[in-house]
């Protein structure tokens, strides 16, 4: 919700799967900067979750200084004010990857460590994926955390 998809509406919308998803999560955190969430489903799915999955229903009612940052989020991408930051956000995934993939390719062919039992080789050291990550939220593998967060510091 609010990065990706017209006006926010999300990857499903983005991709135009509306009506082929039964189901959509709507978060409020990161990009709304609130909490809480929503899911979108038919009467049928809200009943039976009603129904059988009531340990996974929040039932503390939201305040209204929550209520209301919610709404003046929609608000704004509604009327289109955060597809600029979307699009800055999508420029600093794509920067941070590219960092990534080139702190990579030094640790793979012109790092110095020692090679021994005791320390990962350094094509271990970090791996990330060639591909370009789509969501702002992704992993990197390190076999070694502590020695990639000191070499990177």
């Amino acid at each position: 919700t609010g990065c990706f998809g017209p006006k926010g509406r999300g990857i499903v919308s983005e991709l135009g799967l509306e009506g082929e998803v039964a189901v959509k999560l709507h978060t409020f955190g990161k990009a709304l900067a609130c909490n809480g969430a929503v899911l979108l489903c038919s009467p049928l799915i809200r009943e039976y979750l009603i129904n059988y999955a009531r340990p996974l229903i929040y039932t503390t009612f939201m305040s209204y200084p929550a209520l209301a940052a919610i709404r003046a989020s929609y608000q704004y991408l509604e009327e289109g004010k955060t597809e600029i930051l979307a699009a800055d956000l999508k420029m600093l995934i794509d920067a941070l990857h590219s960092r990534l993939l080139a702190l990579q390719e030094r640790l793979d062919f012109g790092s110095e460590a020692v090679q021994d039992e005791e320390c990962a080789r350094p094509g271990e050291l970090l791996r990330v994926s060639r591909d370009c990550p789509q969501s702002p939220i992704f992993s990197v593998l390190s076999a070694e955390p502590k020695s990639l967060a000191a070499y990177c510091q």
